[in-house]
């Protein structure tokens, strides 16, 4: 094989993978990541005092539910059909790796002493991968026909 069927062969794979479902989730995640992580800093700096850090990440998901249900469900799964049936089981989804995170933000500030914006990047970390899982089989799962 010459050098050029490899590079070609190597180009083909990745600009595959760059086109998958896969790869979408993690840009519009990243992104999305991004703008719940931003607000989360921003909530705890406005209302640190009054609601926590806790509070801090409700309103955080919140705005995270909003951007991402838009998002995945048009960039990423491009799927159509009733969108309040999607919504909701966006929202179930999303209230799954909310319990996730909410049980591991703590466990990561109060018992490791991990400051909480930082445990909040590991949190993430963790609840990305169960809220794939969670979206591709349950938020905008559609059978094969």
């Amino acid at each position: 094989m010459s050098d050029t069927e490899v590079r070609t062969g190597a180009w083909s794979r990745l600009s595959s993978w760059a086109r998958s479902r896969q790869f979408r989730f993690l840009l519009v995640g990243g992104f999305n990541t991004l703008v719940g992580l931003a607000a989360y800093a921003l909530f705890v700096r406005l209302f640190g005092d009054t609601v926590g850090y806790l509070g801090a990440l409700v309103l955080a998901y919140m705005v995270g539910i909003a951007v991402g249900f838009v998002l995945h469900r048009r960039l990423v799964f491009q799927v159509e059909g009733n969108v309040l049936v999607d919504l909701v089981r966006y929202i179930t989804v999303q209230a799954s790796a909310f319990a996730l995170n909410a049980a591991l933000l703590p466990a990561l500030v109060e018992l490791a002493h991990v400051p909480p914006l930082p445990a909040q990047v590991i949190a993430l970390s963790i609840v990305v991968v169960t809220t794939y899982l969670g979206h591709a089989r349950i938020s905008f799962h559609r059978p094969r026909h």
